[in-house]
């Protein structure tokens, strides 16, 4: 690997960490990525162990990587997205268009509401909603798990319209013209379990946001239950509202 420059006055060392810090930051190396072992490094590079001990070191202390005994070094830098829960409801069009992340569907569904959905949407017993769970992310990380239920009576035809709105505000109110009016969040921290681990390529019990919100219209009326599952490691609350 042709990355030393045995005429620069810097050491290798440093040279050899500029360049992990480079590939790190433009996602070559990804976030829990596992990194060569001092002996891979000293091989790669023609180096001693004790360069390739100092190249680690140097990653380290800027907060790139960590080590696990007994199991190597691994990728610790993320990019933090800062989430203000007093604008809560932009985080979908954040990731969007400011973050260049995909929206992907898991899951599109029309299921008969349990007791706990039916009574925070206000629904009877028996009605039907459409079950939606869905990613934002990029092909290195998926940042945000959204859990959606929608009442099958207040969205007719979702199946034909959902994929044209990248955000759910944007479905809601464009798509269908309801007019929100206010958010109901309730903010929960919880640990990664298997289902999170898959979808949002997490190690299990990594801290994990879960942010319930209802959607309300004008009339005060529940329009969409939504729960988001948001990697800890990603994501920084700013402001949480209507704490248990």
């Amino acid at each position: 690997m042709k990355i030393l420059n045995k005429l620069s006055k810097e050491p290798y060392y440093l040279q050899i960490s500029q360049a992990f810090e480079r590939m790190i930051k433009t996602g070559y190396f990804s976030h829990g990525k596992k990194l060569p072992t001092l002996t891979e490094m000293r091989e790669i590079f023609n180096v001693s162990l004790k360069v390739a001990a100092q190249t680690y070191d140097d990653l380290n202390q800027k907060g790139m990587i960590y080590s696990k005994r007994g199991k190597g070094f691994f990728v610790s830098y993320h990019e933090s997205i800062n989430i203000d829960l007093n604008y809560f409801y932009q985080i979908e069009a954040e990731l969007v268009h400011e973050k260049n992340m995909e929206r992907h569907i898991l899951l599109f569904e029309k299921v008969c509401v349990d007791d706990y959905v039916a009574e925070q949407l206000e629904l009877d017993e028996g009605e039907y909603c459409y079950h939606i769970k869905q990613t934002y992310g990029n092909e290195l990380k998926n940042v945000l798990l959204e859990d959606i239920y929608l009442p099958m009576s207040k969205f007719p035809k979702l199946s034909r319209n959902y994929e044209k709105y990248q955000t759910l505000p944007s479905l809601v109110m464009s798509g269908y013209r309801y007019s929100l009016n206010s958010f109901s969040n309730k903010y929960f921290s919880s640990h990664v379990a298997v289902e999170h681990e898959f979808i949002l390529k997490l190690q299990l019990n990594e801290p994990l946001w879960r942010v319930e919100s209802i959607y309300f219209t004008n009339d005060h009326k529940p329009i969409a239950l939504v729960n988001h599952f948001l990697s800890g490691e990603y994501v920084t609350m700013e402001v949480m509202l209507d704490v248990d």
